[in-house]
């Protein structure tokens, strides 16, 4: 089989929701992936169809498709994997992601073969394996159907080089849009970057360790400064978003690095990063984050009960949150915080509290996500497969209830997941009012459309839940487990991996790496032991 040229989609997802399908954010995983292959000599076009038309004509005269799935874009990777088979059904097919490392099963229906986890080294080494004629089961770190068996090859190790400068020219009409459109729709251009790999801390409901693996990889600062001026040049953008799992999980890199970016002259128009509140015990990294024009800090602050905290293995306490808010606010960030709802700690109370601490605090933004399993073989058990709902796929993106709480039901869940996202939005326009922050009332106003067209679909699910949970609680809302459905709530046709019938078609070619818990690196480190966490390149000095 010859392959030259390469197609890789990220497709829209069904329901769009969230600042980051109005910004131009092109997705990092595709871009990375696209630019390994362009290196391998393939001619590669990366397509994001949230941002921009696609070119059908290139794509069906590819000689490989990529898609990059997410939850809540599987119906519509599957009609565009239909509409590619139908056109050729030889071409080969490849998803990554997430969703699929953790539904393989499910996801062959409509792809030829799934890369699990990084894809970096995976899939270069696949499409070579189909050039060659190679034998697709000697390729680590992938699935595929063969004489009707589901054959799952061992994981590939954690990949080693990540110092990849990502090709931003392989994007389709990535500079396509004035940037008088731009700024008049209320969108900027994001220039999406990552300065590391996986996480030292196991919180329970997180899936980053167990895609990136146990440990903490890091860049070379040189390639991380020479990135952001290639970006900086390109995009003609100086907003850089940090997609890392935590910026500041070796606070000795993070300090290097942007000692470093000052020294170049580098700062940032806006710029977040994902990290943790242990952030907030280096106060020099913070007085170096606002050097280099880091505005916002994205932290996972889950909770603001201890009993919560603990349940998710944060490894924080309630009183160690509102701490590490203060200072950082004290040193002018803003605080992007996301909380995780509907846990089995959880109540009504509870979660219109959180609303009201994250207000008391001075949280800038809030994103509430109920919380969510993947319903596979692999899956850490935090809700059992009989409590799960999954209406469809196209509601997997993190603000629709996908089970059934033990203290709440769900359409009350629902429901004050609607009204809390409203509460806090109305008491911050009223803030920017107050302090006549046009700049925040504008961007609000262009993103007000967002909100309306997702309200809609939030109000209907809540009258599908209320149908679907009669007399499966009793009169104080509490769960009658024996009352579920023995198999949970799926599409149709979703491949139910779990079940032994499946399981007796499915062939493990070697051990999977997926960690269990006791696995996991102990989240409790001092800063010198979060330089042995990264046992793949020498620590930066």
């Amino acid at each position: 089989m010859e392959i030259r040229r390469i197609s890789i989609i990220s497709p829209q997802p069904g329901i769009l929701v969230g600042g980051s399908y109005h910004d131009i954010m092109p997705v990092f995983g595709p871009l990375l992936v696209g630019t390994i292959l362009a290196r391998h000599g393939y001619e590669v076009k990366i397509f994001e169809e949230r941002l921009w038309p696609m070119d059908w004509d290139y794509i069906l005269s590819s000689d490989a498709i990529g898609l990059y799935v997410m939850t809540c874009t599987v119906r519509r990777s599957m009609d565009h994997s239909r509409r590619i088979k139908a056109h050729n059904p030889a071409i080969p097919i490849v998803a990554g992601g997430t969703h699929v490392s953790e539904l393989p099963e499910d996801t062959l229906r409509f792809v030829d073969y799934v890369v699990r986890k990084e894809a970096d080294e995976t899939l270069p080494d696949l499409l070579n394996a189909l050039q060659q004629g190679r034998d697709p089961a000697g390729v680590p770190g992938i699935s595929f159907k063969r004489d009707g068996q589901i054959i799952h090859t061992p994981d590939r190790p954690p990949v080693r080089d990540i110092d990849v400068i990502p090709d931003m020219s392989l994007i389709h009409r990535f500079k396509s849009d004035p940037r008088w459109k731009l700024w008049f729709q209320g969108r900027k251009v994001l220039n999406v970057i990552q300065a590391s790999r996986g996480c030292p801390f196991s919180c329970s409901f997180c899936y980053g360790t167990r895609m990136l693996g146990v440990g903490y990889r890091m860049r070379s600062v040189e390639s991380l400064v020479d990135e952001i001026k290639a970006r900086i040049a390109y995009s003609e953008s100086k907003k850089f978003l940090f997609v890392d799992n935590h910026f500041v999980g070796n606070p000795r890199f993070t300090r290097q690095l942007l000692v470093r970016l000052k020294a170049e002259g580098i700062r940032f128009l806006w710029c977040l990063a994902f990290t943790r509140i242990e952030v907030a015990n280096h106060e020099d990294i913070l007085d170096l984050m606002v050097d280099v024009g880091i505005t916002n800090l994205h932290i996972g602050l889950e909770s603001f009960h201890d009993t919560s905290l603990s349940g998710y293995n944060k490894r924080q306490s309630r009183q160690q949150v509102i701490d590490a808010l203060q200072t950082i606010r004290q040193k002018g960030l803003r605080i992007s915080g996301s909380f995780v709802l509907g846990t089995d700690n959880d109540t009504l109370e509870t979660t219109r509290e959180t609303v009201d601490l994250a207000l008391e605090y001075g949280v800038h933004n809030y994103i509430g996500f109920s919380i969510m399993e993947f319903p596979g073989v692999t899956s850490p058990g935090l809700v059992p497969t009989n409590r799960m709902i999954i209406r469809d796929y196209d509601y997997g993106n993190g603000t629709f209830v996908m089970h059934f709480p033990k203290n709440m039901r769900p359409s009350v869940l629902q429901r004050e997941m609607n009204r809390g996202l409203r509460r806090f939005y109305v008491a911050k326009v009223g803030e920017d009012l107050r302090q006549r922050n046009l700049y925040e009332i504008y961007y609000k106003a262009t993103h007000l459309p967002l909100y309306l067209s997702i309200s809609k679909y939030w109000n209907e699910y809540v009258s599908w839940l209320e149908e679907i949970e009669q007399g499966l609680y009793d009169e104080n809302d509490h769960l009658i487990e024996a009352r579920l459905p023995e198999d949970g709530i799926f599409p149709p046709d979703m491949v139910r991996a779990w079940r032994p019938e499946v399981q007796a078609n499915v062939v493990h070619l070697g051990g999977r790496l997926m960690p269990s818990r006791p696995d996991r690196v102990p989240a409790g480190y001092r800063e010198s032991e979060a330089l042995v966490a990264r046992p793949l390149a020498e620590t930066a000095v």
